[in-house]
């Protein structure tokens, strides 16, 4: 009886600890105390075979991609296998009519035709660091808020510059766990860059929007590259005497393929998540700003796609974009509803009773804490409107791409303009430097679809946002034009300097002083300029205040539920540092009576063809070699895989991200997440949390079939 007690309470430990492998994203160095937990879930490969700070390991083979993705070396010649949608705006910019790469795709036959990507970076981690005691030496309590704060700061510099690195490196701290705990990277950045291959985006998109985060997904979401270094193997500046980077791990590859219940673990650099805000917190994305963000953007996204649909130009230059903005408008939609279906602000208000009744079980954290949630859920409501305000300024009037232009570039011009001590020359060179990045501008922009934009976001803008934040232009716009945005915007896009290419180019080249008055004078900068004016004088300072204190109260916060709560067991949110994630290969049960199964075939994604259909137009090529049955060393039942899907745990940044199994091997390519897990960023459930793999074995069908690149795969380490 006693036997049989322990073999169900272990059984119990057991269930929990599977359920805990599913969730986290964890710091690497803190693996070890993970192993045992990695191992139930079914890892069969020593931690410090995924990270080590002394020996080569997989940490070696990892690399932030673009500053925003994640990249994974699968050659000992500097491939780099990410994502379509991480490399599309590259290939994007590579792209001309004459040599349409996004349609059409791109495969070099030799290194020697890889293509260079201006401005596009890989960044490896060289060391990873806990640096809490050394930025915290000299804090102590008596010290204010503002005090902490500037003496953090001058830790952090201090220690930034002072950190053993070679002359190529560099060192930068970032804060965890809201800066309750800081951690101090070494990174070294190569910049020579060059593409090796991409599939046409009617494949790296397929489904577009209408399948964008959902399962089952076909998507062939991925791009190769390849790093170049100089004579010593080191970051270089493009140069034709480069050669392909020698690196110190890459992965093998392996083609054995996946089944249900499979270990998995993504390594990546996830961009953002806030798993551990309050209630109030969460009810203002749920029910303010991400309903608002969803609204505008969908107005600005259909304006779009109604033109790239007239025109094949505009589709070339706003392909890019649209991607980019459609991607969270669809993201940030999932998020709510996600929210809401599953009572989170219930769950954590359920959570804050337990964090007042344990901190009312003593003194010390009734001194330390009490009031805190309290003083959170004011600061919450007050902000409403303003945070309104911010994100209707942010996503529609920034959004319209001439008030972005201005933004960014005139301002600056206009302040120089209108200061007599600046000297002409000085003057000139900044319109001089301008100038030359007007072409890059107008390159791929459309003025009327932007004037389409102005109109419709001008009028949104009126109509959502309460009377006290209308800026003046609005007068204007009612006195002058009985409040028809459309014939305003008109108006605006017919007679400013800054909405025609060549009138610009005029306008810069002859700079000077007097170009001050032009300049205020202009219909687009006063929209600009009153707008920016109503942010300056009624937000900026308010949402400031609250920005600081609401980060303030945050870190107590944090701090409280760490002491509440076992360390070990609370991954900190993700910030674009290293992590890791775990879990297997599992299908889910989105809603009743429906179940998805795990993995996708190729004969699916035919399934989905709908020629002339830009989502959904399978290349012939493609659909010749599954009649033909040629799937090479890749197939599975005469069918090849195209994607998969597993319990780990993912956000924005792991796109690209290598999805490894139990023996360190490369499987797959994370690009996506589950439309009904797309809350995970703020609360993960294992239930429906699920992130997105493009399958290796299509990866590769895809590279030697379809793009005949054929000297790719000889050298890869491939296992069989």
């Amino acid at each position: 009886m006693q036997n049989r007690v322990l073999i169900v309470f272990w059984f119990i430990i057991s269930c929990s600890f599977y359920s805990l492998a599913d969730e986290g994203m964890w710091m690497p160095d803190r693996l070890k105390k993970k192993e045992a937990v990695m191992k139930a879930a079914g890892l069969k490969i020593p931690v410090e075979e995924i990270y080590s700070e002394i020996n080569p390991s997989l940490k070696d083979a990892v690399v932030l991609f673009g500053g925003g993705c994640t990249g994974a070396i699968i050659s000992n010649k500097g491939l780099v296998l990410t994502n379509h949608h991480c490399g599309y705006s590259q290939v994007h910019s590579l792209s001309t009519l004459e040599h349409n790469y996004v349609k059409n795709g791109f495969w070099a036959k030799s290194i020697s035709e890889e293509l260079p990507c201006p401005g596009l970076s890989v960044t490896f981690i060289v060391h990873i660091e806990n640096v809490t005691e050394k930025i915290f030496a000299n804090i102590n309590d008596s010290m204010s808020a503002t005090e902490k704060d500037e003496k953090i700061s001058e830790a952090i510099m201090t220690l930034e510059k002072q950190t053993p690195k070679e002359k190529w490196q560099q060192a930068k701290i970032k804060p965890i766990y809201y800066g309750n705990e800081y951690y101090l990277s070494v990174t070294e950045t190569y910049r020579d860059i060059r593409l090796a291959g991409i599939p046409p985006v009617s494949l790296g998109r397929f489904g577009g929007d209408l399948e964008n985060w959902l399962w089952p997904a076909h998507t062939v979401d991925f791009s190769v590259f390849r790093i170049y270094a100089d004579s010593l193997n080191l970051p270089s500046d493009f140069s034709e005497s480069n050669t392909p980077y020698t690196p110190k791990k890459s992965f093998t590859l392996c083609t054995k393929g996946i089944q249900e219940g499979d270990f998995t673990m993504v390594y990546g650099f996830p961009g953002k998540t806030t798993e551990y805000i309050p209630s109030f917190a969460v009810e203002l994305i749920q029910n303010s700003t991400d309903p608002a963000k969803v609204h505008i953007r969908d107005q600005r996204l259909s304006i779009w796609r109604q033109r790239m649909n007239d025109n094949d130009t505009i589709r070339l230059k706003y392909a890019s974009r649209y991607g980019t903005i459609a991607n969270y408008w669809k993201k940030w939609d999932g998020e709510m509803k996600g929210l809401k279906n599953n009572n989170v602000i219930k769950l954590k208000q359920d959570e804050e009773v337990k964090f007042i009744e344990w901190m009312g079980e003593n003194s010390e954290r009734r001194d330390k804490y009490s009031g805190l949630l309290h003083e959170m859920e004011l600061f919450y409501g007050e902000i409403k409107p303003l945070s309104k305000l911010s994100e209707y300024y942010a996503e529609a009037i920034q959004g319209i791409e001439m008030i972005a232009f201005l933004s960014n570039n005139i301002r600056s011009l206009e302040q120089i303009a209108k200061n007599d001590s600046i000297p002409d020359e000085d003057l000139k060179s900044a319109a001089t430097k301008l100038l030359k990045g007007v072409p890059g501008f107008f390159k791929n922009y459309d003025a009327k679809t932007d004037e389409l934009v102005m109109a419709s976001m001008l009028q949104l803008f009126h109509d959502s946002i309460e009377a006290g934040f209308i800026p003046e232009i609005y007068g204007n716009i009612q006195s002058k034009y009985k409040n028809d945005f459309h014939k305003y915007a008109r108006d605006v896009f017919r007679k400013s300097i800054f909405t025609d290419e060549d009138r610009l180019k005029k306008f810069l080249s002859s700079f000077s002083h007097r170009s001050y008055k032009k300049i205020i004078k202009d219909p687009a900068y006063r929209i600009y300029v009153s707008f920016a004016e109503l942010m300056r004088t009624k937000a900026a300072p308010e949402l400031q205040r609250f920005n600081t204190r609401i980060a303030s109260l945050q870190k107590r916060y944090m701090k409280a539920q760490m002491e509440m709560n076992d360390p070990d067991q609370m991954y900190p949110d993700a910030n674009l540092t290293m992590r890791i994630s775990y879990g297997n290969v599992k299908g889910y049960q989105p809603r009743d009576a429906v179940q998805y199964k795990s993995q996708t075939y190729l004969s699916g994604l035919l399934a989905k063809n709908i020629p002339g259909n830009p989502d959904f137009d399978v290349p012939l090529k493609l659909q010749s070699l599954y009649a033909e049955k040629d799937f090479g060393d890749y197939a599975v039942k005469d069918d090849v895989p195209v994607a998969f899907i597993a319990s780990n745990h993912t956000t924005g940044g792991n796109s690209g991200s290598p999805v490894i199994n139990a023996n360190g091997e490369l499987t797959g390519t994370n690009f996506d997440r589950v439309w009904e897990g797309i809350l995970s960023d703020i609360q993960y459930y294992p239930e429906i949390c699920r992130n997105v793999s493009l399958d290796i074995r299509f990866t590769l069908f895809i590279i030697q079939k379809l793009g005949g690149a054929q000297h790719i795969i000889d050298e890869l380490q491939i296992i069989k």
